[in-house]
């Protein structure tokens, strides 16, 4: 049988670094929506009706979720702005031992047991190295469909206990 291997790359946008940034942090805004809304509906309740405290509340955990969005783009950008490695293009080497980037003057090795979790979009793959940082792939760095595919085998095959994925088949 041969070797399955795949050789893909480009350079990350900040358009891509900031849709990551949006999928990863959407569960905490979502939490901190929800635990503000029913903090801020359960103090005005003593002391207005439940419909004005529901509106009140509502209209405040909004505003409160427009504002740390603002700021996390904002945050975002800076970092973007001052990662010198993102500005480099880099080259992913997969195969059955793992995924390897290689960069103008750096090698980095994740074997497939390094990987935390993998999580697929409509724009970008997602290799998590830790619960907090992840290997960006755009779909864009792949010449062809046929090349995603193989990269997903690759995924399937080597994660089969750590799979997350959103939007499966595409």
């Amino acid at each position: 049988m041969e070797k399955e291997i795949i050789k893909f790359g480009g350079r990350l946008t900040y358009k891509e670094f900031k849709t990551f940034n949006r999928y990863h942090s959407k569960r905490i805004v979502q939490i901190g929506f929800l635990t503000l809304w029913i903090i801020v509906f359960l103090i005005n309740l003593t002391s207005m009706s439940w419909i004005l405290s529901l509106t009140i509340s509502l209209i405040i955990a909004i505003l409160t979720v427009a504002l740390i969005k603002i700021l996390l783009n904002f945050h975002f950008r800076k970092e973007f702005r001052s990662d010198q490695i993102l500005k480099k293009g880099a080259q992913f080497v997969v195969n059955d031992s793992g995924v390897t980037i290689l960069r103008e003057n750096s090698k980095t090795q994740y074997e497939w047991n390094d990987i935390f979790s993998f999580q697929q979009y409509k724009e970008l793959f997602l290799l998590y190295v830790s619960k907090n940082k992840a290997i960006v792939i755009p779909r864009r760095y792949f010449n062809s469909v046929q090349e995603s595919q193989l990269f997903k085998q690759l995924i399937a095959k080597n994660l089969t206990q750590k799979l997350i994925t959103n939007d499966l088949g595409n």
